[in-house]
């Protein structure tokens, strides 16, 4: 594995840990020292893309906690109203369903041919896992493991469990698990059909 992509995937399993644990300090410097010794323009362009990526997790965590301490701050200098009246219902809120694709209309394939993502198969959890494991895997129609995959901050992918999608996001070739990685940043629905659990 080279040393981007053991950056990659150590930023990957940092991301998947609780934000108040993540520490970018040592990623940034080692991604620093390999653009500042690469020779070829590839490796130093993508590089700077890893450093982009650190800098938008780093203001990810700046964000989501600075909200925390000023609503714990908020909820400490106020106290609350009670007010005495009828509550109105309020209307049920109609959401979307999950986006759905029914393959392309040239070849009508949504199987594992599909080069428009960086993996495609049914999503199953992973029953055993240490703590900094993917949580999920991505297996084909036969059931044999072809990715490990870990959802990006504010994705869930809860709700395509046992179903057939297509993963858009950072993959690496993680010969610890023996298989890629991906790092879910988008995922589509390929089709309506549920897999029943057995």
């Amino acid at each position: 594995m080279s040393g981007l992509d053991s950056i990659d995937l150590d930023l990957s399993k940092m991301v998947c840990r609780p934000q108040e644990q993540w520490s970018f300090d040592v990623l940034r410097n080692r991604t620093k020292d390999v653009l500042r010794e690469a020779a070829r323009p590839s490796d130093r362009g993508r590089a700077r893309r890893l450093l982009d990526r650190i800098a938008r997790f780093e203001d990810v965590q700046r964000q989501s906690l600075g909200r925390g301490n000023r609503i714990a701050a908020d909820r400490r200098r106020f106290r609350p109203i009670k007010f005495h009246r009828v509550q109105q219902q309020k209307a049920p809120i109609e959401r979307p369903g999950p986006e759905v694709d029914h393959g392309s209309p040239h070849t009508g394939v949504t199987s594992d041919e599909d080069s428009r993502f960086d993996g495609v198969g049914r999503l199953i959890p992973r029953q055993k896992r240490l703590a900094n494991d993917p949580h999920y895997l991505l297996v084909d129609k036969n059931g044999e493991t072809k990715y490990f995959v870990t959802p990006a901050p504010g994705i869930n992918l809860r709700s395509y469990r046992d179903r057939l999608i297509g993963i858009t996001g950072s993959r690496v070739e993680d010969r610890a698990l023996g298989k890629p990685h991906i790092t879910a940043h988008r995922v589509k629905l390929l089709s309506q059909q549920t897999t029943q659990q057995r």
